[in-house]
């Protein structure tokens, strides 16, 4: 992590930087003080971005809300409607006429001759019975009532389930809006530090779920948390970082197909690759450097490389320098006749190198069947092994297949 001290005319710049102005001022200075401002300057343009970007969620929130108020809206008609719907039925209900008691109305008993001279009397008197209501009517009614009240305790229901998934949707869309906020600030701050000094370690998969070429365009260290596969090879074209790769005890394999590298070192960038691990570069070069000033680093001893290309490479290098330290490498399929290659101009010109070395007199790097000192790849016995260094040859048998393995040490004079 950098200290930044903040001058009034570059803005903030490295304590290192400052501490060196103050002793005695230099170019050197001025110009680190400025990189630091432009980088504080970018910064600010992609936190910038990343609030418009919540500006916009914010928005949509809005929106929703909008919607879910004019959705209740709705309901609260359809439920007045229905209440109306409830209150002129009992209206008519109530209007319905009925018959009041009348002592009057009816025969004395000393006038009841029999029940159908009774009857007839009141019939005659009480012909007009169109006002009232049969039982059959006041059934139906009822009837109707009860799927009334019954409906309106569904709306009921669907208003509280409505009301409290509304709920759950706004806390979802604040929190998500929240946490990209975060992540996207998170990471634009890392990307920072890590391209004024390469101290940053980004994890992959990435928790803010940047893919593996984006990471690997910082400057940094990319860990692997998991095994990881990608259909896509790697750093942009315009890649000037220093990157390094941990494999962590994971693999990481590629789906890609065509003439590229799974890994690829292009303009200035540079790129160490160490950890216990395999890279499977699939049916793609594995390892493949391809800017004039780019350089890869293979320092693992315990990084296994290789792929499934028919006849084609493992390592190559188009320009640029590929320096090989420590590591396995070996082929699935096909002829091993180019496991390492360059481009036969540039290597011709010496802007394409692969450099095979060891420090050590017992171990080093390991070649499945290709001879690195002596093998046809940049013409006859064509050597990609550095002075000082020696091959050691030995026989294993896996599943069968017996293969000769050629390790480099150095040289036990």
């Amino acid at each position: 992590m950098f200290d930044f001290q903040y001058k009034e005319s570059v803005g903030f710049v490295s304590y290192a930087a400052a501490m060196k102005a103050k002793a005695g001022g230099c170019d050197e200075c001025s110009e680190e003080a400025e990189e630091a401002k432009k980088a504080v300057e970018e910064l600010s343009e992609a936190v910038s971005e990343q609030n418009e970007a919540v500006a916009e969620n914010s928005a949509a929130i809005a929106e929703n809300k909008t919607a879910i108020a004019e959705n209740a809206t709705a309901i609260a008609e359809e439920t007045t409607a229905r209440e109306d719907a409830v209150s002129d039925l009992n209206d008519r209900i109530d209007s319905i006429p009925g018959t009041e008691f009348d002592p009057d109305d009816y025969a004395k008993k000393e006038d009841v001759y029999t029940k159908a001279e009774a009857d007839e009397k009141f019939l005659t008197e009480h012909q007009d019975i169109s006002g009232l209501a049969t039982k059959e009517e006041l059934g139906g009614v009822t009837e109707r009532v009860s799927t009334l009240e019954s409906e309106f305790a569904s709306v009921d229901e669907k208003l509280i389930g409505l009301a409290e998934a509304n709920l759950a949707q706004d806390t979802v869309i604040a929190t998500k809006a929240d946490d990209l906020e975060m992540e996207n600030k998170i990471y634009a701050l890392t990307q920072l530090v890590g391209d004024l000094g390469g101290a940053v370690t980004y994890e992959l998969p990435s928790p803010a779920g940047k893919s593996f070429n984006a990471l690997m365009s910082n400057n940094g260290t990319v860990k692997l948390t998991d095994d990881v596969e990608t259909g896509r090879f790697g750093p942009g074209v315009t890649a000037k970082n220093t990157v390094k790769l941990n494999l962590n005890g994971h693999n990481l394999s590629f789906t890609g197909t065509g003439n590229n590298g799974a890994i690829m070192a292009r303009g200035t960038e540079q790129i160490t690759i160490y950890g216990k691990g395999t890279i499977d570069g699939g049916e793609l070069i594995t390892i493949q450097g391809n800017g004039a000033d780019s350089v890869i680093n293979l320092t693992g001893s315990t990084t296994v490389y290789r792929n499934s290309r028919n006849g084609g490479e493992l390592v190559y290098c188009y320009a640029g320098t590929i320096n090989i330290t420590n590591g396995t490498f070996r082929k699935d399929v096909g002829s091993t006749d180019y496991l390492l290659n360059c481009y036969d101009a540039n290597y011709k010109n010496g802007t394409a190198k692969i450099i095979v070395s060891s420090t050590s007199k017992t171990s080093g790097p390991k070649f499945y069947d290709f001879n690195p000192t002596d093998n046809s790849a940049e013409g006859e016995h064509t050597n990609f092994v550095a002075e000082g260094c020696e091959v050691v040859v030995s026989t294993v048998t896996e599943d069968e297949v017996e293969h000769t393995v050629y390790m480099v040490v150095k040289s036990a004079e």
